[in-house]
């Protein structure tokens, strides 16, 4: 949803997953009934390294793998945001 969401508002986005795969396929049906179909670029190393946001949408013991894994590549200047249930 987040993906969709950005993306309709102009931004370039890309998904993140932990079984690596170049593309992820977003299939949205709007509250209005509209229909969204978009293959965004996945696990992007390149991508990743010049982002200038990193959402993290997992749940809460996922974290802090998740985000060190990824700190190497992510720019030090980008903000990351937790959205995760269990705060």
């Amino acid at each position: 949803l987040w993906l969709t969401a950005l993306y309709k508002h102009g931004h370039e986005v890309q998904g993140w997953l932990r079984v690596p795969q170049p593309f992820c396929s977003v299939n949205v049906i709007d509250t209005d009934g509209s229909v969204f179909n978009e293959s965004f670029i996945d696990n992007d190393p390149d991508f990743l390294a010049s982002s200038d946001l990193l959402l993290v949408t997992l749940k809460a013991w996922q974290v802090s793998n998740a985000v060190k894994n990824l700190s190497a590549i992510l720019p030090s200047s980008s903000p990351v945001l937790l959205m995760h249930n269990g705060m």
